[in-house]
C-alpha cells in the first residue's frame, strides 16, 4: 500500500503531513501517535518537527491490514448468522 519508492532520496523518514496523506487520518492524530510512541522517529530540537521513520510507517501499515482482516472476518461470521 505506502509505495516507500516515492520518499526523496535527502529524506530519511515521513513528516507529519505525508503519513497523514498516505493513511487518510487527520495530521492531528499523526501527531499524537508520535507522542504517545505508536510512529516512531526524531523530532527536531528547535521547530519540534516530527519525522517518522519508514519502519515505523511499515509497521503501522501492518497493523492497519491485520485490522481491515479483522473486520471483514467479523462482518462474515455476523453475515452467516
Amino acid at each position: 500500500m505506502v509505495c516507500m519508492k516515492m520518499r526523496s532520496k535527502r529524506k530519511k523518514g515521513f513528516t507529519t503531513g505525508e503519513v497523514s496523506r498516505l493513511f487518510d487520518i487527520p495530521q492531528r492524530t499523526v501527531i499524537r501517535y508520535f507522542d504517545k510512541g505508536i510512529f516512531t522517529g526524531s523530532k527536531h530540537p528547535s521547530t519540534g518537527r516530527r519525522v517518522i521513520g519508514p519502519k515505523s510507517v511499515k509497521a503501522f501499515e501492518a497493523l492497519k491490514q491485520k485490522q481491515i482482516v479483522a473486520v471483514r472476518k467479523f462482518i462474515d461470521d455476523l453475515a452467516k448468522r
